[in-house]
């Protein structure tokens, strides 16, 4: 930690969101260790509090999801995620969930949890599962705080941005008109020319938003 900490000093770098993708890699709701979970994420919230990180995003999908897995696992994050929600809290760091619950579901989710619990909106993920954007963002918008965009067909891989069966222009309007202060982080599809599509795919992006500034 000491080293990553010099580095973004040196580099005058700010890291406003980590994905905690070890708690995905290590985990599934069949064979989930409560104890290990509970232990590893407090870990986790330490370190991000000492780096001076803000938010951390918490992947309840695939393996780890809600939506497929039994109340027992359900139940059982909800009991982890109370507490450390105190203790993220504390060390003025947020925990945000990402999600493959259908919007309703997340709403109902969310009025079982600390206020404090905030929600990481993947805008791909969302597409591929054929959710509707306004009626995500309408019911839980309020409770955003870091945004991947993606694109994705339903049921599909990731895809270039503007490709696929998310609707980003909805997306970027949400963003200008709430004046959205959280990360937007670019997950984009890329491939061998990582850094070339990154770069047309984020220019992309930023056009939509000046569109949607504009409008």
């Amino acid at each position: 930690r000491n080293n990553i900490s010099t580095f973004f000093r040196d580099k005058s770098l700010y890291l406003s969101s980590i994905c905690a993708d070890i708690m995905l890699d290590s985990f599934t709701a069949s064979n989930f260790d409560a104890t290990y979970y509970s232990y590893l994420l407090e870990k986790i919230i330490i370190s991000a509090a000492e780096l001076e990180i803000p938010i951390i995003v918490i992947p309840l999908i695939e393996q780890m999801s809600f939506a497929t897995s039994g109340g027992n696992f359900f139940s059982q994050v909800i009991e982890i995620l109370c507490p450390a929600c105190s203790i993220a809290t504390q060390k003025n760091v947020i925990l945000a969930l990402e999600l493959d619950l259908n919007p309703h579901e997340v709403e109902k989710l969310f009025s079982q949890l600390p206020p404090e619990i905030k929600i990481n909106y993947d805008t791909g993920n969302s597409a591929a599962l054929g959710f509707d954007p306004l009626d995500e963002l309408s019911l839980y918008g309020s409770k955003i705080v870091d945004i991947h965009i993606k694109d994705r067909r339903k049921d599909g891989p990731s895809v270039l941005l503007g490709t696929g069966d998310a609707n980003l222009n909805i997306v970027a309007e949400f963003i200008m008109q709430t004046h959205f202060s959280g990360p937007v982080i670019l997950q984009a599809y890329r491939d061998t020319e990582a850094v070339k599509l990154t770069n047309i795919q984020g220019q992309w992006f930023r056009s939509l938003l000046e569109l949607s500034a504009n409008s």
